[in-house]
C-alpha cells in the first residue's frame, strides 16, 4: 500500500523535474491541508530523502519533531517512564 501522498508525488515528479523550492512548499502546504499525517511524511521525504537544503523545510521539520516531543512529554505515562529512567541512571 502506498502512502497517502504517493499519487501527488508521482504526478509532480514526472519528467525528472528540477527541485523548485516554491513548488515543493506549495505542494507541502496542500498535502498538509488535506491530510496532516501525509504532510508530515512528505516533509520528511523532502528533507531526509531528497536532501533539500532549504532552511525553511529543515526548520519546519525540527519544529514538528519538537512539537511531537512536547506532546509525548505531556502524556503522564511517558513522563513517568522518563522520570524512572532518570532515577535509574542517577543511581548507577
Amino acid at each position: 500500500m502506498h502512502p497517502p501522498y504517493y499519487q501527488l508525488l508521482t504526478l509532480k515528479e514526472a519528467g525528472k523535474r528540477k527541485e523548485k523550492l516554491e513548488e515543493d512548499i506549495a505542494l507541502l502546504d496542500q498535502v498538509t491541508e488535506a491530510n496532516a499525517s501525509a504532510g508530515e511524511e512528505y516533509l520528511e521525504y523532502l528533507v531526509l530523502q531528497r536532501k533539500s537544503s532549504s532552511v525553511e523545510l529543515h526548520t519546519r521539520l525540527a519544529a514538528l519533531y519538537a512539537e511531537k516531543v512536547m506532546t509525548y512529554l505531556e502524556d503522564e505515562m511517558v513522563s513517568k517512564l522518563w522520570r524512572a529512567k532518570g532515577t535509574f541512571q542517577s543511581s548507577r
